[in-house]
């Protein structure tokens, strides 16, 4: 197990001294409090493909160091999916332990080794992580991406902003689950309260080929949504051409082609659904 140094408020201010904004409008800071939009720093785009392509060498080489990874969750894609799109893009090696009541959860769930016991949880060890996005944060970390979370301040800044937007965007998904009526009630939240924050995240991409320029965490959150829309209600995705774009990229990456092709891939997104 292992630590990382977090950057203290002052040194975080003075990595912004000097530094262009992540914004789309980098003309005047009023532009940020109306557009609230943002662009990442593009990179070497010879590097990032290698990254993205998932033959970065930090990477293998934390793959090679043989820890074993347990992903606990219901058996449903759900808040875990980005967590296993993580899992296939770093290609690490993992076991998932799967709960079926919720008699069989309460019984490991005083058993974790974590003050937060939480599906989905993730077990390197003797460690436990829970809540997915602390989850999402650890693996890059553990496979030294730290791109995927942010190449400086003002893109990770960005990337939690286009986060929340995301995370705004799937809460109308939850709302009836257990209804009998569930799939149609989300069909009319997908077009009714979904769509506005797609506008919102479609403005965001524009005609860049990732949410802040190049791959991250992001991008992979917002994969499973529209997942979701394309299996639920796909022509809305059709007002969205470069949403659908991102879709298509992002499973056509490599590993994420090959994980698609998998029983693990092949399960409900809800109970019902």
């Amino acid at each position: 197990f292992f630590f990382f140094k977090q950057k203290t408020a002052y040194e975080m201010l003075r990595s912004l001294v000097g530094s262009e904004m992540c914004i789309r409008d980098r003309s005047t800071w009023g532009s940020l409090n109306k557009q609230m939009g943002c662009s990442a720093s593009k990179g070497n785009p010879t590097k990032d493909n290698k990254q993205v392509n998932g033959t970065n060498q930090a990477t293998n080489q934390a793959n090679q160091q043989g820890s074993h990874l347990v992903l606990g969750y219901w058996g449903i894609k759900g808040i875990a999916e980005p967590i296993r799109y993580i899992l296939a893009l770093l290609q690490f090696k993992y076991e998932e332990k799967t709960y079926t009541t919720p008699e069989e959860w309460a019984e490991d769930k005083q058993k974790l080794k974590t003050p937060f016991p939480n599906l989905p949880y993730l077990q390197d060890g003797d460690h436990v992580i829970t809540e997915s996005k602390a989850i999402q944060h650890y693996l890059c970390q553990k496979a030294q991406r730290l791109d995927l979370l942010g190449k400086n301040v003002e893109d990770t800044i960005c990337l939690y902003q286009v986060m929340g937007v995301i995370d705004d965007a799937r809460q109308p998904v939850s709302e009836g689950i257990r209804e009998e009526n569930h799939v149609e009630q989300l069909k009319k939240n997908i077009k009714e309260k979904i769509s506005p924050k797609l506008q919102q995240l479609s403005d965001q991409l524009g005609e860049d080929e990732y949410l802040i320029g190049y791959l991250t965490l992001a991008d992979l959150n917002l994969l499973f949504l529209l997942e979701l829309i394309q299996k639920v209600e796909s022509s809305v995705l059709e007002q969205f051409p470069n949403l659908k774009k991102l879709r298509e990229r992002l499973v056509g990456l490599p590993h994420l082609a090959e994980y698609n092709k998998t029983e693990r891939a092949n399960r409900n997104f809800f109970m019902k659904v």
